[in-house]
């Protein structure tokens, strides 16, 4: 019996890659069978001409394009599909026999059409994108933040402190006439202190009117000034509410401090006109004392007082914005003193810390603010120590030559005064 030769394997199909052009098609460089072909984002069209050799008019292959065809289509040798606005992305061409010939026409083969992104859709140009909306919404930030919701206290703020101007202006005015008048002594002062409270409010207003970038980073104004002249003239201003509240008012310098120091007074002077205000306002009776020191290139200066104190669980809350204690909360205040207290004493580089006064008797009795300020130094030469007290009214008079004695708290060097939490006792000299 005869055999049957087996039947040749069905020939490969080959397909054309054609562009429209104005006199007619291009036909593009030839792709293997399987390969990929990649046609920019500028060809609106394109035609794929199919040459099937193993097809006739009752044999045909199937093509389909996905993203181009609904569904599968009969091809024949010659035949021609189009292609318009493909997508930008990859489609895939896939040629099939005809199921339903007993016979196959032709081979199952793939190719890969790639469609490039127009530049509007390049990553390079989303980053563009990104720009341009982030330019817009700082210029639109710029331009339309006065009249934004959540910086109309701002604003109010700031026209507020431009009204402030002029009274502020005509109250040192009138403070200069009134120094130019035959005036007492103790009238003198008063008058000194008003000069320099106006002086203080003044600059406090025009930084208020500075737009943000006048300004350093730090908002500080470094110049050289006198440490102990600056405490005593802080004390003299704060001499009248402690007369009020009939306290004493003292202060104490903790051996040989530099006559001349660099840093921000007028911050400095912020800084004690808070503590040494807290310190009166919730003290009820006894003294309220300034004491300051120079070690390890750092000034040191502590605030004590004979008050009630607090609790050590609330010493670190009190320097949180807008946090008063139970205690205080029939006294006036919103709870910013100490937080802007620590901001400036960061900013400066120091540190600040709060505790009991270790020699204080009771479990909540006085309380001592500490804090150290890295200043520069400008002389080599110091003061020696000495002490002096305010009287108020009603209190007996200090005229006695007084004397400090440090008590360092338990675990600390008994001369170490850098970290020193401190209770300071001024008594009476046992040589007068």
């Amino acid at each position: 019996m005869p055999t049957i030769p087996p039947l040749a394997p069905p020939p490969r199909p080959h397909v054309e890659w054609q562009v429209a052009r104005a006199h007619g098609w291009l036909s593009l460089p030839e792709v293997p069978a399987g390969g990929q072909l990649r046609v920019p984002w500028t060809e609106p069209v394109v035609r794929a001409v199919f040459h099937l050799a193993g097809t006739t008019v009752f044999r045909s292959c199937r093509v389909q394009l996905q993203g181009g065809d609904s569904g599968w289509a009969d091809v024949r040798d010659g035949d021609w599909r189009l292609y318009t606005h493909l997508g930008h992305g990859r489609h895939r061409l896939q040629i099939q026999p005809d199921p339903e010939s007993p016979h196959p026409t032709c081979r199952a083969t793939m190719w890969e059409l790639v469609v490039g992104p127009p530049p509007w859709l390049q990553w390079w140009a989303w980053l563009g994108y990104l720009g341009v909306l982030s330019a817009s919404g700082l210029l639109a930030s710029r331009v339309w933040r006065p009249w934004l919701p959540g910086d109309a206290p701002r604003c109010r703020w700031i026209e507020l402190a431009h009204e402030l101007k002029s009274p502020v202006a005509g109250l040192l005015g009138m403070a200069e006439l009134l120094a130019a008048t035959p005036l007492s002594r103790r009238q003198c002062t008063y008058v000194e202190a008003m000069r320099h409270s106006g002086t203080l409010l003044m600059r406090l207003v025009d930084e208020a009117l500075r737009p943000a970038g006048g300004t350093a980073a730090t908002g500080l104004q470094t110049t050289v000034f006198r440490p102990e002249q600056l405490c005593r003239q802080v004390l003299a201003l704060m001499r009248p509410m402690a007369e009020v509240r009939r306290l004493r008012l003292e202060f104490v310098r903790l051996g040989g401090v530099p006559t001349r120091l660099e840093g921000d007074p007028q911050r400095i002077e912020q800084i004690l006109f808070n503590l040494l205000g807290n310190a009166i306002k919730y003290t009820p009776t006894g003294y309220v004392r300034l004491a300051i020191a120079w070690r390890k290139e750092r000034w040191w200066l502590w605030i004590s007082d004979s008050g009630p104190g607090m609790p050590w669980w609330q010493r670190r809350r009190v320097f949180l914005p807008r946090v008063r204690l139970r205690d205080s909360a029939a006294s006036p205040g919103r709870g910013l003193g100490l937080a802007i207290t620590r901001a400036w004493v960061h900013r400066m580089g120091g540190r600040i810390w709060l505790r009991a006064a270790p020699a204080a008797t009771g479990p909540r009795r006085g309380t001592v603010v500490s804090l150290w300020l890295p200043l520069r130094r400008l002389d080599t030469g110091t003061d020696r120590a000495v002490s002096s007290a305010w009287p108020s009214a009603g209190c007996p008079p200090a005229d006695a030559r007084l004397t400090c004695r440090v008590w360092p708290a338990p675990g600390l060097a008994p001369d170490t005064v850098a970290n020193a939490a401190v209770s300071l006792r001024v008594r009476k000299d046992p040589r007068r």
